[in-house]
C-alpha cells in the first residue's frame, strides 16, 4: 500500500511539476492566460453592457456575465491543458513517463493538479477588477469560488485528458476546439439554460460546465451583492424536473462529473501502451 501511495505521489508531483515550470517558462502564454480572460470581459461584457437590458438579468450585463467570463476563462486552459497529453506522447515525453516508477493514476492527477493550479491563476487576475465591475469578493465567498474552481478545473481537465488519449494525430487534435466550443455556450455562460428549446435544454443540463458555471454566478453575485437577489436570479438558474439547484446541490453536481470523467479517464488512459 504504501509503495502504491509513493508511485501516485511521484507520478503527480514530477508531472504537475514540469507543466508548471514549463508554463512559467513561456512569457507568451503566461501573458496570454492573464490577458485573454480580461479580453473577454472588456469585449463581450462592456460591448453588450449598454445592449442587453438591465432589468432582463436584474443588474449590468457586465456584472450578470462577469462569473460567466472567469467560467469561460477557466474552461479553456483546463481543457487544452488536459489534452496537451496528447503532445507529450508526440514528443515523447509520455513514453518515458511510462518507463518510470510512477502510476499512471499519478500521472493524470499531475496533468489536472498543474491545469488547475493555471487556472487559478487566470481566475486570480480576474478576482483583481471584481471591486472595478461592483462585485464584492470577500468573507466565506472566497473559499465557495475555490471550492467551485477546483470542481470545475478537475472536471474539465479530466474531459481534457479523456480527449488527449483518444486523439492519435494532429490533425484530430482540432477535436479539442470542436468540443469546447458546444461545452461552452451550452453552459449557461451568457443565456438561460431554461428559456431554450427543449432538446437544448436537455443537452444544457447533461454538460459538466453548466452547474458549476450556476454555482459560480450564485455564489459572486447573489450572496454578495444585495441589488441581485436569488429571485432576479431564477430564470437563469438551472432546474431539474422542477427542483432548482442551489449553491450546494450544483456542487455535488459537479463533483459528480469530476469523479466521472476522472475515472474514464483514468479508464482511457490505463489501456495506454
Amino acid at each position: 500500500m504504501r509503495e502504491s501511495f509513493a508511485e501516485h505521489y511521484r507520478g503527480l508531483f514530477a508531472v504537475a511539476y514540469r507543466d508548471l515550470i514549463s508554463f512559467s517558462r513561456g512569457r507568451v502564454a503566461v501573458f496570454s492566460s492573464l490577458i485573454l480572460p480580461l479580453g473577454f470581459l472588456v469585449f463581450i461584457g462592456i460591448g453588450l453592457d449598454d445592449v442587453v437590458d438591465p432589468s432582463a438579468v436584474g443588474a449590468s450585463y457586465l456584472k450578470f456575465v462577469y462569473p460567466g467570463m472567469i467560467a469561460m476563462a477557466l474552461s479553456q486552459t483546463a481543457l487544452f491543458g488536459g489534452a496537451q497529453i496528447f503532445w507529450d506522447r508526440q514528443y515523447g515525453y509520455l513514453k518515458m513517463m511510462l518507463a518510470a516508477p510512477v502510476s499512471r493514476l499519478g500521472i493524470i492527477g499531475g496533468k489536472i493538479t498543474a491545469v488547475t493550479v493555471i487556472s487559478l491563476f487566470q481566475v486570480a487576475a480576474m478576482l483583481v477588477v471584481a471591486p472595478f465591475i461592483g462585485v464584492s469578493v470577500t468573507g466565506w465567498v472566497i473559499p465557495a469560488l475555490f471550492l467551485y474552481l477546483v470542481l470545475f478545473s478537475v472536471a474539465v481537465g479530466s474531459l481534457g485528458v479523456l480527449i488527449g488519449v483518444r486523439i492519435r494525430s494532429p490533425q484530430s487534435a482540432q477535436m479539442v476546439g470542436v468540443v469546447t466550443f458546444p461545452l461552452t455556450f451550452m453552459s449557461g455562460m451568457f443565456f438561460p439554460v431554461n428559456s431554450v428549446p427543449t432538446w437544448l435544454e436537455v443537452l444544457a443540463k447533461i454538460n459538466p460546465l453548466t452547474y458549476p458555471v450556476a454555482g459560480i454566478r450564485e455564489v459572486l453575485l447573489s450572496r454578495t451583492d444585495p441589488d441581485v437577489s436569488t429571485a432576479v436570479l431564477e430564470p437563469f438558474a438551472v432546474h431539474v424536473f422542477g427542483y432548482r439547484m442551489g449553491a450546494w446541490e450544483n456542487a455535488l453536481v459537479a463533483a459528480g462529473f469530476g469523479v466521472v470523467l476522472l475515472a474514464a479517464a483514468t479508464w482511457s488512459f490505463s489501456r495506454q501502451e
